[in-house]
């Protein structure tokens, strides 16, 4: 790590979601930006909301093989 990470940064690299899609790579960042979730209580709330958020729409997401899955951008 050549320095500590700031939130600011986090948000302009898109670390969060990212992270939260599981697509933050070493190479990316991902010991430094978990070094900086471990004190910062903003990004553990971000990351808290993009999960939960994560979560709602994939509850919401029709499964394959259910009734109306090939009806695509249908109005419910």
């Amino acid at each position: 790590m050549t320095h500590p990470l700031t939130c600011r940064e986090v948000a302009e690299r898109g670390l969060v979601e990212r992270y939260v899609v599981g697509r933050l790579s070493e190479v990316e960042g991902l010991s430094d930006f978990e070094a900086h979730l471990v004190g910062c209580s903003q990004c553990q709330e971000d990351v808290r909301l993009a999960m939960t958020v994560r979560a709602e729409l994939a509850a919401r997401r029709p499964r394959r093989g259910h009734e109306g899955a090939g009806r695509r951008g249908a109005v419910r």
